[in-house]
Formats: structure tokens, sequence, C-alpha cells
């Protein structure tokens, strides 16, 4: 499990250290997802940053996991940036196998999950391209492969999809699902998009406007659940994240 407690950040601009997240205290359960969504500027993507032990200054309170500190030389972290952090001058196969690189993971271990990913994936022809030769959705799925490759203990990914067309980031949704659930890993996603918090997150946790806070936090019972897209239920639900949200930026 997750737990936050007390969380407030900070970062600098030109001039003065601007408050970007404020008395953020929540948990997230072993092997769940938990979408995090609000209004442009939140704080989302500084909260993500002191969960993967990134903030080094300009924070307060406490980050467990599994009722020990964070850490990122001790607690496999895999971490997904909205643009898939790629290296343009490395392979595909080299930009999958990347983070056990860095992690120091032996790779001999990881042949057989590597083969599998690569094939759920449709990688199988591209290995020896370079980024710049594939599509943004064939990025993706190579950014997909390679945290999935690490098998972390916490997956954090920041608007993983935002950067892709509508089509693309609905099928590269349903990847990300069919991955997850064979891996079970624990996952904090932020995004903008109220559909795939929906879809992605058995926990919704709502922003408020600039600095940050909580403003709700949502057991949600559509995760994953397509079929009930149509359903006056998931509207009506839909409908009041999104009331909540237009209420927060109206205030």
């Amino acid at each position: 499990m997750i737990t936050i407690s007390n969380l407030s950040a900070s970062y600098h601009s030109d001039t003065e250290l601007v408050p970007a997240i404020t008395d953020i205290s929540c948990s997230i359960d072993t092997g769940t997802t938990c979408a995090v969504i609000g209004p442009s500027g939140s704080g989302k993507s500084t909260f993500l940053r002191c969960i993967a032990g990134l903030q080094k200054n300009g924070y307060s309170g406490k980050i467990t996991f599994n009722g020990e500190a964070v850490n990122p030389s001790e607690i496999n972290i895999g971490f997904m940036p909205q643009r898939f952090g790629l290296l343009p001058w490395k392979t595909v196969k080299e930009n999958i196998e990347l983070g056990c690189k860095i992690k120091n993971v032996p790779l001999a271990s990881r042949r057989k999950t590597e083969e599998i990913l690569v094939n759920e994936l449709g990688l199988q022809d591209k290995l020896e391209r370079y980024p710049i030769q594939l599509s943004g959705g064939e990025q993706q799925r190579v950014g997909l492969a390679r945290v999935f490759l690490l098998r972390p203990d916490v997956l954090l990914m920041d608007e993983p999809f935002s950067a892709l067309d509508v089509i693309t980031r609905e099928s590269i949704q349903k990847v990300f699902f069919s991955l997850w659930k064979d891996a079970s890993v624990t996952t904090v996603f932020v995004t903008h998009f109220i559909e795939e918090a929906v879809f992605l997150g058995q926990q919704i946790i709502v922003f408020s406007k600039h600095p940050g806070k909580i403003l709700s936090t949502i057991q949600n019972p559509f995760f994953g659940r397509k079929d009930k897209v149509q359903s006056e239920e998931y509207l009506k639900f839909v409908y009041n994240l999104r009331l909540l949200l237009e209420k927060e930026l109206n205030e």
C-alpha cells in the first residue's frame, strides 16, 4: 500500500517558492490503479514526482510503501512521462531494455517476458527501428513494454496517453488494461480525460485548482467496464465528475 500523509510541495519560479500541492493525505491499495484528475496546474505531476522520489527539495509530509519510506534504490518504480521518455538514439529493443539496465536487472531472466510483451504489443518487426520511425501509438507501446518488462512495484504515469489521437488512445488504453490485469502492479496515473480515469482507475482522486489539494476520493464502480459506457448510471457518474471539476474551476 502507498500511504501519503500531509504532503505539501513547492517549486521554484524565477523569484519565489510557489506552492504546488498542499496537505495531501490518501492511500492506494497494493495491486490497484488510481487515477488523478484535476485542473491544469493543480500539482498533479508534482504529486507523482513526490511518490517517485524525484522531488528532492521543497516538500514536507510522509510517503510510505508497505510501511517503509519510499526509496527508489530499494523499491522498483516504473515512471512513464508524458512524451513516453524514449531515447531517440536507441533502437526500440534498446529502449525496451533501458529500464532494466538502469536498475541493474539481469536481462537474461527477463527474455521470455520481453518476448511475450513484444508479441502482445505488436512490436516484433520494429525492434531495430528508432523512435522517430514510429507513430505515436507505436512509441507508446514501446514505453509500455519498457515499464512492464521492469516488473515495477509501483508504476507512475503522467498523462501517458494524452499525445495520442482519440482512436489510438482508446486502443492503447485497452492494451494497458490487459497488461495491468496480468501484472496487477500498483499504479498511479494522471489524466485530463474523465472517461480515461473512469475506465482505468479503480480509485479516482480529484484535485482542486492550484495549489492542489484533494477535493474528493472516489471508489469507481465502472473500472474496466467498457460495456457500461452507454448506461444511465455510467453517464451520470461521468457527468457528476465533470460537474465537480467545472464547479472548482468556476469558483
